[in-house]
C-alpha cells in the first residue's frame, strides 16, 4: 500500500511539474491570453487541472531549484491569496 501511495504521489508531482512547464512555454511563445491575469509578477491562467493556475515570470522549473513560485487555485482571489502568502515569505 505505501509503494502504490508513493507512486501516486510521485505521479502527481510529474503531473503539476508538466502543467507548469506547458504555462511556462505558452508564455515564451507569446500566447498569453486575454485572460491572462498578472499579479505580482505572477500569471494567473485558466488551468488544466484546477479552473485556475498561477506561476512567477521568473519561475525555474527545474527540479533541483526549489522553486516554490507555482500554484493552483479554484478562484482567481484564491490564487491571489496565495501570491500574497508566497509574496510575504520572499519578502
Amino acid at each position: 500500500m505505501k509503494n502504490q501511495t508513493e507512486r501516486i504521489d510521485t505521479i502527481e508531482r510529474y503531473k503539476k511539474r508538466i502543467d507548469i512547464l506547458f504555462s511556462i512555454i505558452d508564455r515564451l511563445r507569446g500566447k498569453n491570453s486575454e485572460k491572462d491575469l498578472w499579479y505580482r509578477g505572477y500569471r494567473i491562467h485558466p488551468g488544466y487541472r484546477k479552473k485556475y493556475e498561477f506561476v512567477h515570470d521568473d519561475y525555474d522549473g527545474a527540479p533541483d531549484a526549489g522553486d516554490n513560485r507555482h500554484g493552483e487555485g479554484d478562484t482567481i482571489e484564491h490564487c491571489m491569496k496565495q501570491i500574497d502568502e508566497l509574496y510575504q515569505e520572499e519578502n
